[in-house]
């Protein structure tokens, strides 16, 4: 995952396979982690408002 999304932390790359794994939505206001949780078809949602 770090590999192909270089730009994401540990902590990241973890809440996004975690999200894979259960189907389920991502809450990020980090804007590099919705990128590629959306290229992985996670749908990814902000904290402060919806993108």
């Amino acid at each position: 995952m770090l590999k192909k999304f270089p730009g994401l932390s540990r902590a990241d790359a973890s809440a996004l396979l975690l999200a894979l794994k259960e189907r389920c939505v991502l809450l990020t206001d980090d804007a590099a982690l919705a990128k590629a949780a959306r290229r992985l078809g996670v749908e990814a949602k902000g904290f402060y408002f919806i993108r």
